[in-house]
């Protein structure tokens, strides 16, 4: 054999498996089993645990924590909201329902009476589920977010009185006499009927006295001013706190229809719950749209906000829209109106395309704590989880029982986003769908390919029974590794079940047609004469060099993916290699001894066992053997049983001189160079994202409520997160950043007003609550000059909407201690409804609703210390995302605010929808950072393995480059560039290889000169290329011709479709650009090559004509005796 010069000497790789061959084929009984004993033993242990002990291997982590670039600020992002889990147990996750036109979606307004009749028959039924989980039974009440207010059943206490010292005033007076003045408020009664003898019937007897007594000081010339309130409180009837309404985020909150979904609790208090507290708004006063036309409903739709927040320049999308039971929460338009439209004065709506909404059930752990003083038999917080994903799946199922009934609308509806992640990237059933996915691609292969290498005609020239045999062999490569790979401590996800099945399945057939095509190319003489261990060794020393260097470069390439800073990808690339080293072993220790048992087939001409053909070889050398007495191989006669078809001239004289023409060369140039233009320009227009409902069948429950989510709204949900940030000592940095982010184009504020407004807020109404009618002008003078001081807010901090009377104070401790004070839950339904005081009142129920629970603390180091802010949020909606490329400016601005910032180093935002497009954003550079290093192995490794071999590593370098490029570049055409993408190109990466290792190996270890080496490894290698592609596709074809073999449009774009560009692009390389490319750059490269050894043995002859006299002279010195 050659080496790879063309030298008589075979390479050291060549002489290492020629050796290894021998010694395998000399008892290939022994060693083929020993190593299926093993790889099973490895499947059998990986598995054991998953398949017998029911142990989960399907990863459980977010797509952000498995996604993000190690060391970027994402990660420090996603690790610190991961972390302070304490806050997750508290936040409220949305049920969402969608409704659209039953005609016409694009064109039908949803914004009528004939819908809102119909969607308010089935949102009325929210209030009523009740679901069991063991024996405890909730209801919606129970799991619904409607704050922390503690039902408490204990307003029968009799009379309660309540002493409360206001602030002490000091005044300048010239007065010099001393009065007494004690003045008392009439008695008022307030009382609601109790229908049909409700026992949530409220009557209440509230006598208040206030007493004033003035002190006047001659020597100080001052007033000093004490004043008290003393409240007794009666309650005639034994009956619990209200439960607090429900969130719902939707347009039935305008009108009094919403009262109907409240408790029956808070439905008899509404009509005076503005006396009880002035910033809650009744639900009977709001006007009703039963009975109205459709521009009355949008009108009343269109109202703005009624608070400090309103702002007339925003756009009527985030200022116009409906309030909750208090001012301070506000739904604007943009949350429930999906493709809303205004009218000319641009503050009307027109119409709306969709309409969204939002049912809010609470954090498992508020939940429990609210269950806890009341129902404490129902506080179990695991069973909480579990009631609320099951009243999630209930509601489902009760949506898509009226959308059947419905003859306006469409209904659709959307678990919370938790669960729909969770259904999308680690659901056990989405990996479990795969699994049949790619065993009916499996099934399908192992049906066609086979056929590939049927001859009916010539029984030695039929290998299909082999090829099968083969496939059983990818199959075991599969479980081994997966097993190996559990073993390691891994876990499975839908990208490594998607991208490995697809990395073994391609290399496993391109090793076996290649172990084959060489089998065949030995000749019958070759197998009839030599020794067993002498056919392995030469199968492996022709074959094995191309194998190898396939499997060596994909093994680097996987290997230096490792260091890709994703942990997916790292996880990816772990599997990777194990697939790919598990494969070559398997192929060269147990398919290439295979071979032998194929060897003495041929040699023995026995039938080809594949069911197609074994029947004709049977009757055609029954027919051949009745014809002549003696059985030999040698006659003419017989030669059709041991001739192969295969060893035609075709690829080895006419399409190798077709290539070394220059017309040949040149399309190959042209095609390959446009090919290449076409694909990098596609690569630039690449659209970075991902179509959630692709992941679902069409008939699944959620792939419509998905669809319509993304392709109707533009409103997701998001954090403004602030961690070991000094929130007393700046307020005015936080607030200000809030500002910026939610006044943003892509932005809206919460349905709540942020923390610190809403601290604000209840500080200036605690001190309008203990106030008289009479007091509060004077309160309110210069814009609240004195309300804020009693309030003990900083009014030179003031700022218009978010602080209109100032800011906390700036001192950790006594801001520390307002808020706690504040935020205590009462433990008596008569102080949750009394005005402010240290025991706790209903401003925990506002603070609790701005998310303040949801905080992180740090203990206080000692009992003269408050405990500490670690980690807040400001809850805000990410908005107008019309297309995938306003998230990305979304995010790019959202980050550019936060660096413009001087909290730029401890706030980020965090939402399932923003966080995911920014890591889906940061894929893009680490791709073709890997392209780079792939580039770079392939390089290296076709230089180390082909010693140095310039044409070689020249051909296979650009080869696979054209092929990553091209598959790259064509695949965006109809796919998204995401996380699947990512995993797909390093499997295309990994198999690139194959579109040219086989053809150079061949051309570096074959005989004679460049023509002769080029004709060989064309006849040698191309049927390789063109078999296992044609393999690929023809497993493809029934997959994609028959819709009922896949389950959702994602498996044709992502695996499918990548799968079948990948085979498409390495046929056109392998068979037409790399061959012209070798055709190309082997002559001259040779020549000079030649030219350079010829000038070394000419420099060498030389040097050696020098040195010869010399040595004459010296000798004849030293015969004479001379030194």
């Amino acid at each position: 054999m050659l080496g790879v010069s063309g030298n008589v000497e075979e390479t050291l790789l060549q002489r290492f498996l020629r050796a290894y061959g021998k010694l395998f084929g000399s008892r290939p009984e022994l060693f083929a089993p020993f190593f299926v004993l093993a790889c099973l033993g490895i499947s059998i242990g990986g598995w054991w645990k998953p398949l017998v002990e029911q142990e989960k291997v399907i990863g459980g982590s977010k797509f952000a924590s498995q996604w993000y670039v190690t060391g970027s600020r994402t990660q420090k992002h996603v690790d610190t909201w991961e972390s302070e889990d304490g806050h997750h147990a508290w936040s409220p996750k949305a049920v969402t329902t969608i409704f659209t036109s039953r005609g016409d979606p694009e064109t039908g307004d949803i914004l009528t009476s004939a819908a809102f009749d119909e969607i308010f028959h089935l949102y009325r039924q929210w209030t009523s589920l009740s679901v069991s989980v063991g024996e405890k039974s909730y209801t919606t009440w129970d799991l619904c977010a409607r704050g922390n207010l503690v039902d408490v059943p204990s307003m029968c206490t009799g009379l309660e009185t309540t002493t409360t010292t206001l602030p002490t005033t000091t005044t300048t007076s010239v007065t010099r006499t001393t009065t007494s003045i004690t003045t008392t408020k009439p008695p008022t009664k307030t009382t609601t009927a109790a229908p049909d003898a409700n026992t949530y019937g409220w009557e209440y007897y509230t006598p208040t006295t206030t007493t004033r007594t003035t002190t006047e000081s001659d020597e100080n010339m001052t007033t000093t001013t004490a004043a008290s309130r003393t409240t007794s409180t009666a309650a005639r009837a034994c009956v619990p706190s209200p439960y607090m309404p429900c969130l719902m985020v939707s347009p039935f909150q305008c009108f009094s229809e919403q009262h109907e979904l409240n408790h029956i609790s808070y439905q008899h208090l509404d009509s005076v719950i503005s006396e009880l507290d002035p910033l809650m708004l009744p639900y009977t006063a709001r006007p009703s749209f039963r009975g109205t036309n459709d521009t009355w409903i949008k009108q009343h739709l269109s109202m703005p906000r009624n608070d400090a927040r309103y702002d007339e320049e925003a756009p009527p999308g985030r200022s116009r829209g409906c309030h909750w039971f208090t001012s301070q929460g506000f739904f604007p338009v943009d949350l429930w109106a999906g493709r809303a439209s205004w009218g000319e004065d641009g503050t009307s709506l027109a119409g709306a395309r969709g309409l969204r909404l939002l049912f809010y059930l609470d954090g498992s752990r508020r939940a429990m704590e609210r269950l806890g003083l009341t129902m404490p038999e129902l506080a179990d917080e695991d069973a909480i989880a579990v009631a609320m994903r099951e009243l999630s799946r209930k509601w489902q199922a009760l949506v898509a029982e009226h959308n059947s009934n419905f003859s306006h609308v469409e209904a659709a509806n959307v678990e919370p986003w938790e669960y729909v992640e969770e259904l999308v990237y680690s659901d056990p059933n989405a990996v479990t769908q795969y699994a049949l996915f790619v065993s009916c691609g499996a099934g399908a292969a192992v049906l066609i390919y086979p056929c590939l290498f049927l001859s009916c005609r010539h029984p030695q020239a039929s290998h299909g029974c082999l090829a099968a045999q083969g496939f059983l062999l990818i199959v075991l490569t599969l479980l081994t590794a997966s097993g190996l790979f559990l073993l390691c401590g891994y876990q499975l996800s839908l990208v490594t079940a998607m991208t490995l099945p697809f990395l073994g399945w391609v290399s496993g057939i391109d090793y076996i047609v290649v172990l084959i095509r060489y089998l065949s190319q030995l000749g019958i003489d070759f197998i009839r004469i030599e020794r067993r261990d002498e056919v392995l060794g030469e199968i492996l020393a022709t074959a094995g060099p191309g194998i190898t260097f396939s499997c060596f470069c994909s093994i680097l390439t996987f290997g230096f993916g490792m260091l890709t800073p994703i942990p997916a990808v790292r996880d990816l690339c772990v599997g990777a290699m194990l697939v790919t080293a598990v494969n070559y072993l398997v192929m060269m220790n147990v398919f290439a001894p295979l071979t032998l048992l194929e060897a003495w087939c041929i040699k023995t001409i026995k039938p080809d066992a594949h069911p197609l053909v074994c029947c004709c070889h049977r009757r055609a050398i029954r027919k051949a053997r009745a014809s002549f007495d003696a059985w030999d191989p040698d006659n003419d006669t017989m030669q059709k049983f041991k001739e192969d078809p295969q060893e035609g001239t075709w690829l080895r004289e006419k399409y190798a001189r077709f290539l070394r023409t220059r017309y040949a060369q040149f399309a190959a140039v042209v095609v390959a160079v446009a090919l290449f233009v076409v694909a990098d320009w596609n690569k630039g227009n690449r659209r970075i994202g991902f179509d959630p409902e692709e992941m679902l069948e069409s008939s699944h429950e959620a792939y419509r409520g998905i669809q319509l989510l993304f392709d109707y709204f533009s409103v997701f949900p998001s954090n403004l997160c602030f961690y070991q940030v000094d929130v007393p000592g700046r307020q005015r940095e936080v607030l200000d950043l809030y500002q910026a982010v939610t006044g943003s184009t892509y932005a809206v504020e919460g349905a709540f007003n942020n923390y610190l407004t809403t601290m604000y807020s209840v500080m200036t109404h605690s001190v309008l609550d203990l106030a008289n009618v009479s007091e509060v002008p004077a309160l309110m003078e210069n814009d609240g000059e004195l309300l804020a001081q009693q309030a003990g807010l900083n009014m030179s901090m003031a700022s218009s909407g978010i602080a209109p009377y100032g800011m906390a104070p700036l001192d950790k401790d006594n801001f520390t201690e307002i808020l706690l004070e504040l935020l205590a839950t009462p433990s008596d339904s008569a102080k949750a409804w009394s005005p402010a005081t240290a025991n706790g009142s209903r401003a925990s129920l506002y603070l609790d609703l701005a998310g303040v629970n949801e905080f992180a603390w740090d203990p206080a180091f000692n009992e003269s210390y408050q405990p500490r802010i670690r980690f807040t949020v400001m809850p805000f909606f990410t908005a107008n995302l019309e297309n995938d490329d306003h998230y990305h400016d979304a995010i790019d601005l959202a980050i550019a605010q936060l660096d413009a910032s001087p909290l730029k180093d401890d706030a980020f935002i965090y939402g399932s929808t923003f966080t995911h497009w920014e890591v889906l954003g940061q894929l893009e550079p680490q791709l073709l950072a890997a392209i780079f290093r792939y580039t770079m192995v392939v390089l290296v490794g076709a230089f180390v393995i082909f010693e140095m071999d310039v044409i070689a590593t020249l051909v296979v370098c650009l080869s696979c480059y054209m092929v990553v490029i091209e598959v790259y570049g064509f695949a965006v055409i109809w796919a998204k560039f995401n996380a699947y993408f990512f995993a797909l190109m390093f499997a295309s990466m990994g198999l690139a290889i194959e579109a040219s290792s086989h053809l150079v190996a061949s051309f570096a270890v074959a005989r004679g000169s460049v023509e002769t080496r080029f004709s060989s490894a064309l006849a040698n290698a191309l049927p390789a290329v063109l078999a296992s592609t044609c393999a690929v596709i023809g497993a493809i074809l029934p997959l994609a011709l028959f819709p009922v073999f896949y389950p959702a449009l994602f498996y044709i774009r992502y695996p499918l479709g990548m799968l079948a560009l990948h085979s498409v692009v390495v046929l056109i390389n392998g068979l037409f650009i790399a061959p012209a490319l070798l055709a190309m750059v082997a002559p001259p490269i040779e020549a000079l090559r030649r030219k350079r050894a010829k000038l070394f043995r000419i420099c060498s002859r030389c040097c050696r004509r020098q040195k010869a006299p010399q040595d004459a002279e010296a000798l004849k010195r030293e015969a004479k005796g001379d030194s």
